[in-house]
């Protein structure tokens, strides 16, 4: 009797776990992952090439150092967006699209990552402290990117400083969701780097005339 009582339970345990393995899953819901572009809205500041520059990789502050999408609320809130994230992290890919926009500029005579073997003439360093969706005011949401950048010479015996600025870009967005934030980053991205090249071009062609007897 024990045995049939004890086979019974077995057979009851099989049929919950054939009936919870059939029973409809929940999808989760799906990750969607943005990377950042830019676009050139003039033609690049082509002066004569002046040697080599080498743009150090960007830091980040840390609360926005993750890959996720970071909005600011009402109170002056943060939160990340876990289902909407950047496919490269925030720093590496400023740095990159920085580098190549330098490089499109026809400014230097290359462009070339930290820890190259070629010897920089300059150095570029940066810092990102803002990138987010400011949705404190619901009735203007917005994208805000400001960085702080730094352009050294290398003179073989020290680094001296050219050029210190800091941009800040906000554009007025048409729509609350992940995607138009990362549309309004790229519009401020494009301003900044578009004022730094013009930035840089002046500071270069000062730098030169200082120089000259």
């Amino acid at each position: 009797m024990f045995k049939d009582h004890k086979l019974i339970l077995c057979l009851l345990c099989l049929l919950l776990l054939a009936a919870a393995a059939c029973a409809p899953k929940k999808k989760p819901p799906d990750r969607n992952f943005f990377v950042l572009e830019t676009k050139r809205q003039t033609d690049p500041v082509r002066d004569e090439p002046q040697g080599i520059l080498s743009v150090r990789g960007f830091d980040v502050s840390a609360g926005f150092r993750g890959k996720e999408i970071v909005y600011r609320t009402d109170r002056g809130r943060s939160q990340s967006d876990f289902y909407n994230q950047y496919f490269i992290s925030p720093g590496p890919m400023l740095t990159d699209l920085t580098r190549q926009w330098l490089e499109d500029s026809g400014m230097f005579e290359a462009v070339i990552p930290m820890g190259s073997h070629k010897k920089a003439d300059y150095i570029l360093e940066g810092a990102v402290t803002s990138l987010y969706g400011d949705f404190q005011n619901r009735g203007e949401p917005a994208s805000v990117l400001r960085m702080q950048l730094l352009l050294l010479e290398d003179d073989r015996q020290d680094y001296r400083m050219l050029m210190h600025r800091t941009y800040q870009e906000r554009v007025t967005l048409n729509g609350s969701g992940a995607e138009h934030v990362v549309q309004g980053l790229n519009k401020a991205l494009t301003r900044i780097l578009t004022r730094l090249e013009k930035d840089m071009a002046a500071t270069l062609k000062n730098n030169i005339d200082l120089q000259v007897p």
